[in-house]
């Protein structure tokens, strides 16, 4: 019995131990990760809208704009917020110059991709095309879905309308060249978009 219980009291004490590092790990680490995202949005969002001198909330999903929201799974995506279309609206903000003018909005919308969930930022202007977008998060595969971030991917968007298309040649007016090997990245992209267009449509409009 003693040669049973020594081992297991050992590693209970082991395991104790571990949680309460990695407990503290995570508390020490949680602020830095917290502002390091923050960082990374608000840079996104200023190239988005380099004249914009904030960008406030809209009072459309209030819910969704605590920092504590589970962030999205490869199986679930994330509660409240809005559906279109099987994409996720999760925030609305409008971008404002320092005299209080509204040069457009960014629409952040998530949707599955080959490997997990992929979330972009969408900025529209405010007759309705697309300014530009941005790639905020992503679990895809590097070198495939993770191209989607390349501006010669994301430059399709700009100036585009209405709903978009994912073709694989020749794109036409409403039409989006998929990424090679990555067709399931590109047509999450393009649904976000949609669902952010849509989401414009019906509430900015």
């Amino acid at each position: 019995m003693r040669e049973i219980i020594k081992p297991a009291l050992s590693l209970f004490v082991i395991t104790v131990v571990s949680a309460f590092l990695l407990g503290y790990v995570f508390t020490i680490t949680e602020e830095p990760i917290k502002a390091a995202q923050a960082a990374e949005k608000n840079k996104k969002l200023a190239e988005l809208f380099p004249e914009a001198s904030e960008f406030t909330p809209n009072f459309l999903l209030p819910e969704f704009f605590s920092e504590d929201a589970e962030p999205a799974s490869a199986v679930q995506l994330p509660e409240g917020g809005q559906q279109v279309d099987g994409a996720f609206i999760t925030e609305a903000l409008t971008a404002k110059s320092a005299s209080g003018e509204i040069k457009g909005y960014v629409i952040s919308a998530q949707s599955p991709g080959y490997g997990g969930v992929v979330g972009i930022l969408a900025a529209i202007n405010p007759d309705g095309t697309v300014r530009g977008i941005s790639i905020a998060s992503s679990d895809e595969t590097a070198g495939l879905g993770l191209n989607a971030s390349n501006p010669e991917f994301t430059g399709q968007f700009k100036g585009k309308s209405g709903e978009l298309k994912v073709t694989k040649v020749a794109p036409s007016e409403n039409e989006i060249e998929a990424i090679t090997s990555a067709t399931i990245t590109t047509s999450s992209v393009t649904g976000s978009v949609n669902a952010a267009l849509k989401f414009f449509q019906s509430n900015f409009s």
